[in-house]
């Protein structure tokens, strides 16, 4: 009995120092892998990583009277967080390490398995390019381990987005940051949608970039929203920047909406509005500060009307109505991020109060330098 219990405190010393220092038996692994897996793109989050899984044995005789081990060569398309999909039977620690080369001398990561029972575990580590990799499973147990071992790797390389369409992306740390190429064919807003890839909220900044003379421009600040972050742009290439995170894995999706603005620039260029029908507007990041846009109705008899304000901006925006002399009847204020909180129901001028006939006007301006995004308007009979 003692003699058992020394053998198991000499096999857990023994893979604890595998583990801590990085030391695989080298000599023995000078050769041939005895398999070869690739690692999948996790481009969705649904991919079968069982299609590619590589089944090994760790054979009893061993490879220098303790250790059993085998060598599984990867290969990955991109850098990013690897993943290992590891199922084995009658093994109670299993010590996976992996290298970037076939000699097995320089080791990038290393985990401790509890293969006890027959589960799949898994566990990760960061690649820091895509290429081919090495990677080590000992344990110490006397009798053969058969085993199965997958691979997924969720990307941190600098990528290409398509509205609408979810990717599923990753940072290899807190320092890490990628940038992802969005191209708008005409003017128009962009929301950005941001959760981990569980679909649980996260924080993490979502600016947009743009190439100018061959440096990044910051154009746009976001922070991650489930809701989506809005910046309204123009037509061009431009490069959402995903920064200021963790380790972890991320759904990233964007969402372009082309709007074509009709207003009028100035009081004496106020675009008609219809009674009842709204109008959209376009507030761009390029815009200034107190930019303004006109719009102009005309009652044909005295009316009570109900002005509606509605808007999917970041920063704030202001509503004015104002008679043909210039005289302020009041304002309404968009100062939300999205269209669930910035909705303002409407100002009336009473149902018994009525407008007399003739000439009004509605002019929105941008409140904030950095305000950007869409707006609706519209006045209907109260």
């Amino acid at each position: 009995m003692k003699t058992k219990k020394l053998i198991n405190v000499f096999k857990y010393v023994f893979l604890l120092a595998v583990i801590l220092v990085g030391i695989t038996v080298n000599v023995n692994y000078a050769k041939a892998a005895d398999g070869q897996i690739k690692a999948v793109t996790i481009k969705t989050g649904k991919e079968d990583v069982t299609k590619n899984a590589y089944t090994g044995k760790l054979l009893a005789e061993g490879d220098d009277g303790y250790v059993r081990g085998s060598v599984v060569k990867v290969t990955t398309d991109c850098s990013g967080l690897l993943r290992f999909h590891y199922q084995g039977n009658n093994s109670d620690i299993v010590s996976i390490s992996v290298y970037t080369d076939e000699a097995l001398t320089d080791c990038i990561g290393y985990a401790s398995v509890d293969a006890s029972s027959d589960v799949v575990k898994t566990f990760g580590m960061a690649i820091p390019k895509a290429g081919t990799y090495y990677t080590t499973i000992q344990t110490f147990e006397e009798y053969d381990i058969d085993y199965t071992i997958a691979a997924d790797i969720y990307s941190a390389d600098d990528d290409v987005l398509t509205s609408g369409k979810s990717k599923t992306v990753t940072l290899l740390s807190s320092n890490d940051s990628n940038y992802y190429t969005i191209t708008l064919k005409s003017a128009g807003t962009v929301n950005i949608y941001t959760t981990f890839a569980n679909g649980n909220d996260c924080y993490i900044d979502v600016d947009i970039y743009q190439k100018v003379k061959g440096k990044m421009k910051l154009v746009s600040k976001g922070s991650s929203l489930a809701s989506g972050t809005v910046a309204g742009l123009a037509k061009g290439t431009y490069y959402i920047k995903l920064s200021n995170g963790s380790d972890s894995y991320y759904a990233l999706k964007y969402k372009f909406t082309a709007i074509t603005d009709k207003s009028g620039t100035s009081k004496a260029k106020a675009a008609s509005l219809k009674m009842g029908t709204a109008s959209k507007g376009l507030i761009l990041t390029t815009d200034k500060k107190g930019k303004e846009d006109w719009y102009k109705i005309t009652l044909t008899k005295d009316q009570a009307v109900e002005l509606i304000l509605t808007g999917d901006v970041s920063g704030d925006i202001s509503l004015s109505f104002y008679d043909s002399d210039s005289e302020l009847f009041g304002k309404l204020y968009v100062d939300e991020y999205t269209t669930e909180d910035s909705g303002v129901p409407y100002v009336s001028t009473g149902k018994s109060q009525k407008l007399p006939k003739g000439t009004y006007y509605l002019k929105v301006t941008k409140d904030g330098s950095s305000t950007s995004g869409s707006y609706s308007v519209k006045m209907k009979l109260g």
